[in-house]
């Protein structure tokens, strides 16, 4: 089965929207990502290992959706949702560093072309967009003198964590996002 504009397949079915209500559905994930976020604090005392869950969920979306800027659109649905008292426990810059992972995703994505890269080459996208955030976080540091509990003993061991669990993250989210694709064509 041949994937078009406008649809998502998955095993049993195909659903087709409009490029608006696929936007809505979009913004939807990421406010779901974000009551993940706020909901699923796993405190392992590790930076970064938000990353298992909303880069998961970022690499299936932007590996399912036809739109080329899913990811991006996903992230400012959780940055909407950020602002919400509900939502604002982790911070200021929650939101900014959901949208920042977002556009790298849909970056990587757009260095590959066309056609849906693999499933590693998509882990390697997500682990790269989600370091992005240790970085931002360093860089304004730096630029402001800002202090961030994760970075204040240098940039080396949250990159790595975030490197990490951004790449388990994209692990998972994009084999799931291969195997509805898989199955989509099975059926079809």
């Amino acid at each position: 089965m041949k994937m078009q504009y406008g649809q998502i397949a998955g095993t049993f079915y195909t659903i087709r929207f409009g490029s608006a209500a696929m936007v809505l559905l979009l913004l939807g994930a990421g406010v779901i990502g974000a009551a993940a976020h706020q909901t699923f604090d796993l405190s392992l005392g590790i930076p970064g290992h938000q990353g298992l869950i909303w880069m998961a969920l970022l690499a299936f979306v932007r590996g399912t959706s036809p739109l080329r800027w899913a990811a991006t659109i996903t992230a400012f649905g959780a940055l909407t949702a950020s602002v919400l008292p509900a939502f604002g426990g982790h911070g200021p810059l929650t939101g900014w560093h959901y949208l920042l992972t977002g556009i790298g995703l849909d970056l990587a994505f757009a260095l590959c072309g066309r056609r849906l890269p693999a499933v590693p080459v998509i882990a390697v996208g997500a682990a790269l967009a989600f370091a992005l955030k240790p970085v931002s976080k360093w860089l304004l540091a730096a630029a402001f003198d800002f202090q961030f509990g994760s970075i204040v003993h240098g940039l080396g061991y949250p990159l790595f964590t975030h490197l990490a669990f951004g790449l388990a993250g994209g692990m998972v989210g994009a084999s799931a996002a291969a195997l509805v694709h898989r199955a989509a064509r099975a059926s079809g």
